[in-house]
């Protein structure tokens, strides 16, 4: 008894760590994808107020509420300052964190960087997408909500259901077997 009890222990002292760690990085990457859109915008609004990009980000970094994407945010800001290229802050921000959306906006960033054009257009546009995408994701968990509550459904509440209907009429007819 006691073997299996160890191993057990052992088994969940393995797993947990992982476990945890998985749940952690799922719950920063729906952060991000919450904060990543307003960010877009404001860096957009600081853009089109005349601020250069460095400027911009630096303030919406310094204005933004605690979190995973604002320290992620601030180390590409560390990394900038000692002298790197703003291209490869954000590469190494994209390496770090691997998320479609965040991979998406560093890209059109890069490439904004290397042909040039209005990259007030390209922040807004980003921000509509990570917007729409945002709304899909939400939109496909109510589509799968009636699916996952067809178990509780079928046997918690539909039994209990039936009993407390059927257990008068089954007290009435008991004379009549």
């Amino acid at each position: 008894a006691y073997a299996l009890l160890w191993g057990a222990m052992v088994i969940f002292a393995f797993f947990y760590p992982l476990v945890r760690l998985r749940r952690v990085r799922r719950k920063q990457d729906e952060q991000i994808r919450k904060d990543l859109p307003f960010t877009l915008d404001l860096l957009s609004l600081s853009l089109e107020g005349g601020m250069s990009f460095y400027t911009a980000f630096l303030l919406r970094v310094r204005l933004m509420p605690d979190g995973f994407l604002r320290k992620q945010l601030q180390y590409v800001i560390d990394d900038i300052r000692p002298g790197h290229r703003q291209e490869q802050a954000f590469r190494q921000l994209s390496q770090r964190i691997q998320l479609t959306e965040l991979d998406a906006f560093i890209s059109a960033l890069l490439q904004n960087a290397e042909l040039g054009g209005s990259l007030c257009a390209i922040l807004r546009q980003q921000a509509q997408l990570r917007r729409q995408e945002r709304f899909l994701r939400a939109e496909k968990k109510a589509l799968e909500a009636p699916v996952k509550m067809i178990f509780p459904l079928v046997f918690c509440i539909f039994p209990c259901t039936f009993i407390v209907i059927g257990y008068p009429l089954f007290i009435q007819l008991v004379p009549y077997l």
